[in-house]
């Protein structure tokens, strides 16, 4: 039975528009099957369209716009009301067309200036054809001197302004609504921008030759051209319900896709093969996944850390599923504009429900691990607040005590008449100041106060210059977060105290180099090489100190090549 009823409606669609341009078939036959083609696929984009109870009021808007269409070809019968019809049409059948652009695939016009662009192009297109029609006759639009007509009384001087004028809106009202098509396709996201783009692409190429046939009418009368640009933007218009009808049928082959993600799914993955199965399939690039870890109470996402809906860019939308017994397993964070896809996104996560289960266990696994990860991260940096009280001790405590009794002594020094005592209070003096220079050397050695102070490139300046090599620096003067600053530094000092003590070397370079979410610290040098981590050994312990921010360690070290050591920090 709906085979029938489609049946009978197309062929009822197209003998409507077969009959409405068969006067121009053998006069026009280009322009004449172009009308054709345009009336019937706006019929049938309808007719697409009304099948998802979101889109039928779009479906209706598409059908008004292929009867108004029809209509403004019905003027080559020639006789009675038809060529009035076809004349009035026209304009309405562009504010309606503008309409359904503006507002599809949602259900209403949701921006205000939307509203008033359809409001104005209404009030000023339909007047000026009305006031035409009033001021001509129907011989003067190439119709019969019998046609039924409006005229108020032919007036040639006041319709060529009218029609000029018509015109010169008809352009201006293209090159408006350009930027509108474009401003509707950046807004929108995942499947609509995908249907949106060709649609837009065709809307400006129908702009852009109506806006010229405009121009043409008004400064000259070149036929010839005029009928080009007629051709050129009806093709380009005919392309605007074939957009439609195209992203239609890919809504509809969506479904299609879901039997490529259960192939997807069907074989052991990772969680962000998971996520990533799901953004293919959705057209979604940043959607994300959260698995719910009755463990801990609480969602963790694909990186093993708690899920903060709050951090989700704006116009995400959260969607649960639940495992075979209902209870939380997952939370999607989709696009807004799913809900008018609701069908497609319950198969999709329908389809992947016993992926998500077993995701579940690889999630549990990775919130373990970065529960281990932050927390030797944790003990970092308790040990480099530690190093630093002990640094502030020492400056603080016993080395300000002993300089005061350095200058104790240095008083008595002057009271003194005794030689013996003089020459005993400046041994004791030299050996204080011996003891002082311990204490900031080994004060230095815990922690140095200027990296807290100054920064990474004045703890590393300050190094180099104490040591017995030449060391070549390029470090930019940047401040990063204290535990970075930490680790970049002790990788430089003990790999230049390896440098000094194991290689031989000569020459070497510390260069850190700055990236968005990461420092990238290298000490290289031209020694023996042959250098490798040992466990227990300094460059061991840099290497778990380095880890347990989250970067990556690596040592190159050829022998007779030189070592090269390479830090990257997150930051």
């Amino acid at each position: 039975m709906a085979v029938l009823r489609w049946a009978l409606g197309s062929a009822t669609v197209i003998a409507v528009v077969w009959w409405a341009n068969a006067p121009y078939m053998s006069l026009y036959p280009v322009t004449a099957g172009e009308d054709v083609l345009i009336g019937v696929t706006f019929a049938a984009t309808g007719a697409a369209l009304y099948g998802d109870p979101q889109q039928r009021s779009n479906a209706s808007l598409f059908w008004l716009v292929s009867a108004l269409y029809v209509a403004g070809g019905v003027g080559g019968h020639d006789v009675g009301p038809w060529p009035l019809i076809e004349y009035l049409s026209r304009p309405l059948m562009y504010v309606a067309l503008a309409a359904v652009l503006l507002r599809y695939p949602e259900q209403r016009l949701r921006r205000r200036y939307e509203r008033t662009f359809l409001l104005v192009s209404l009030l000023v297109l339909v007047p000026l054809r009305v006031v035409a029609v009033a001021l001509s006759r129907p011989d003067w639009h190439a119709y019969s001197p019998t046609a039924w007509w409006l005229t108020v009384g032919p007036l040639p001087e006041a319709y060529d302004l009218i029609r000029n004028a018509e015109a010169l809106a008809e352009a201006l009202l293209a090159i408006a609504f350009a930027p509108l098509i474009i401003i509707r396709v950046r807004h929108s996201t995942g499947i609509d921008r995908q249907m949106l783009r060709p649609v837009a692409a065709a809307v400006i190429g129908v702009g852009l030759f109506s806006t010229a046939e405009s121009v043409v009418e008004v400064f000259g009368s070149n036929d010839d051209l005029v009928y080009l640009l007629v051709v050129l933007e009806g093709a380009a218009l005919a392309l605007i319900p074939v957009a439609f009808l195209v992203a239609a049928v890919r809504r509809r082959l969506s479904y299609v896709a879901v039997g490529d993600l259960v192939r997807a799914l069907n074989r052991p993955v990772t969680i962000d093969q998971i996520r990533s199965a799901l953004r293919t399939s959705l057209n979604d690039p940043i959607l994300e996944v959260a698995y719910w870890l009755p463990e801990y109470a609480g969602y963790f996402d694909t990186g093993g850390r708690l899920f903060d809906a709050t951090t989700l860019p704006a116009g995400r939308r959260l969607v649960s599923v639940t495992s075979s017994d209902d209870s939380p397993l997952a939370i999607v964070a989709v696009d807004e504009s799913m809900r008018r896809y609701q069908s497609l996104l319950d198969t999709t996560l329908s389809a992947a429900a016993l992926a998500l289960e077993n995701g579940r266990l690889q999630a549990k696994v990775r919130t373990q691990l970065t529960e281990v990860a932050e927390s030797r991260a944790r003990l970092v940096e308790a040990a480099d607040d530690a190093r630093r009280q002990i640094e502030r001790d020492l400056h603080d405590g016993a080395q300000q005590r002993l300089v005061a009794l350095k200058i104790a002594l240095a008083t008595a020094g002057t009271k003194s008449s005794s030689p013996s005592e003089v020459a005993l209070i400046k041994r004791t003096r030299r050996e204080i100041q011996a003891i002082i220079d311990e204490l900031r050397a080994l004060a230095h050695g815990i922690h140095p106060a200027i990296l807290s102070e100054a920064g990474l490139a004045a703890a590393i300046g300050s190094l180099v210059e104490r040591l017995p090599l030449v060391v070549e620096v390029d470090v930019p003067p940047g401040r990063w977060p204290p535990p970075v600053e930490n680790a970049a530094y002790f990788v430089a000092c003990e790999s230049l105290t390896n440098v000094i003590k194991h290689s031989g070397a000569r020459h070497a370079i510390v260069v850190v180099t700055s990236e968005p979410d990461a420092i990238v610290l290298q000490v290289a040098d031209d020694g023996t090489g042959g250098t490798d981590v040992k466990p227990g050994g300094g460059l061991h312990g840099l290497s778990d100190r380095v880890h347990a921010l989250g970067g990556e360690f690596t040592v190159i070290s050829p022998k007779g090549e030189g070592t090269q050591i390479v830090a990257r920090i997150p930051i």
